[in-house]
């Protein structure tokens, strides 16, 4: 189901971090939109 929960805002990773996530970005702007799926 959906995740309700709240989550501390302004944790960073670095690019590195960043790049082994599973991301699928969408077309449309997907520097903002992306899905993160389960590893």
């Amino acid at each position: 189901g959906l995740d309700n929960a709240d989550y501390p805002a302004g944790i960073k990773i670095t690019d590195q971090q960043m790049k082994t996530l599973p991301l699928k970005r969408h077309d449309f702007h997907g520097n903002w939109n992306y899905t993160l799926t389960p590893k």
